[in-house]
């Protein structure tokens, strides 16, 4: 198993791992729910939304995200380098960090980078939002924080 996430009911489990598959877990029995085999690899990273409706698979330097009710393919999101981490900003906003050295801010409709954000000289390790800012770590123990500049609302 290389990543999981809890879906936000609490009662969801998805991993991911170096089989080539993406499982479901029930959390309310710890049983497996259903089992996926992934056509495009081993995934690397798997995330829900804050809804719960939508999920996200990291694939070296493309990110797919699947709608849950028919598990088809919404859109998806293309770097030039690795992924290292992808959040959730807000409902159909995820940031993307990789090793290019900085974070795209895409949309979750269309996969279209909506910003960037700059001024990281190492490779991006993990990002993390706190109401309204925005913190990653990256390789030479630095951690840098956005804060949002139109932020309504926290989630």
């Amino acid at each position: 198993v290389t990543c999981v996430s809890v879906h936000p009911s609490g009662k969801l489990l998805l991993s991911v791992g170096k089989d080539r598959t993406l499982r479901t877990w029930n959390l309310l029995t710890g049983c497996p729910a259903y089992t996926q085999k992934l056509k495009e690899g081993a995934a690397e990273l798997v995330l829900w939304n804050r809804a719960g409706d939508q999920y996200s698979l990291s694939f070296r330097n493309r990110v797919s995200v699947y709608a849950l009710d028919s598990g088809a393919l919404v859109c998806s999101v293309e770097v030039e380098k690795q992924i290292t981490s992808i959040l959730y900003v807000k409902e159909q906003l995820m940031a993307v960090a990789s090793e290019l050295h900085s974070i795209g801010l895409h949309s979750t409709v269309d996969g279209k980078c909506l910003a960037r954000l700059e001024g990281h000289q190492s490779r991006l390790i993990h990002l993390l939002v706190c109401v309204c800012t925005a913190s990653v770590i990256g390789t030479r123990n630095l951690v840098l924080v956005w804060e949002w500049r139109q932020c309504d609302e926290p989630g």
